[in-house]
């Protein structure tokens, strides 16, 4: 996706626009987020089914491998929340910063 406005956007207020781009920004952000999650999840029950079919210890290694792809993945969440939880405030504070400048002052 181009950050470039198009000029329907450029007509807008920049809140307004501020506001759509981080809607989608969010979305983005949770369907990567729920794919971590399975992926991670997925991939390391899969690393431990292989491992018991080598050894022959079924099921406890995909047990493991699920737990700790699990662990894993919400890991991997709580990051990409973090890195969101930045992005946000940058946002915001971009806002505040064009009304001041534009004279409104803050709400």
């Amino acid at each position: 996706m181009s950050d470039t406005p198009s000029p329907a956007q450029r007509s807008q207020p920049p809140a307004r626009r501020s506001s759509r781009r981080g809607v989608l920004r969010g979305l983005d952000h949770s369907s990567i987020m729920g794919a971590e999650l399975i992926t991670a999840t997925l991939t390391w029950a899969g690393i431990g089914w292989l491992t018991d079919r080598w050894l022959g210890t079924e099921p406890w290694f995909l047990v493991i491998g699920a737990i700790v792809g699990n662990a894993a993945g919400t890991y991997l969440v709580w990051l990409r929340a973090k890195r969101m939880d930045i992005l946000e405030a940058r946002d915001a504070s971009e806002v505040l910063d064009s009304r001041q400048s534009e004279g409104e002052g803050p709400r």
